[in-house]
């Protein structure tokens, strides 16, 4: 609305607030926050409900897999391969790993005991696993159905 001309009884038909500009900002901030919002709900309930269902159907996260384990594992002297990887969640955000971990060489009970430490240490460090149970071997399993 302005101001247009009624002939002789001219009167101004504007009011002070009254801006299509004021009034298309508004408009577009509103239809912003009817999208982004539920958008934000969402994408909260999915993430919740994927987590449930993780958590029911005792599924492990994605990360923590027998290749992770291998990379996080490489460079650690005397652990030659890593196999019969077992991962599951232990309530609460925290994973449990069990896994035979095949070495080489002779080695003392002291010596096993370190290995499993460090192995145990780096699972934790880099790949967030809270508990391990460990099986150390000296060489690679005969039965693939452990």
């Amino acid at each position: 609305m302005g101001t247009h001309d009624h002939g002789a009884h001219g009167h101004d038909h504007s009011h002070p607030n009254d801006t299509s500009v004021g009034r298309l900002g508004v408009a577009s901030g509103v239809n912003v926050g009817f999208a982004v919002v539920p958008a934000l709900v969402l994408h909260a309930t999915w993430r919740l409900a994927r987590n449930a269902i993780d958590e029911l159907l005792d599924r492990a996260p994605a990360s923590v897999t027998p290749d992770a384990m291998r990379v996080v594992l490489a460079d650690l002297g005397g652990v030659t391969d890593i196999h019969h990887v077992h991962s599951r969640p232990l309530g609460g955000g925290q994973v449990g790993v069990t896994a035979h971990v095949v070495v080489d060489g002779a080695r003392s009970l002291h010596d096993a005991q370190a290995t499993i430490d460090e192995v145990s240490a780096r699972l934790a460090s880099r790949l967030g696993v809270a508990h391990t149970t460990l099986q150390l071997e000296c060489h690679d399993c005969d039965d693939p159905e452990h």
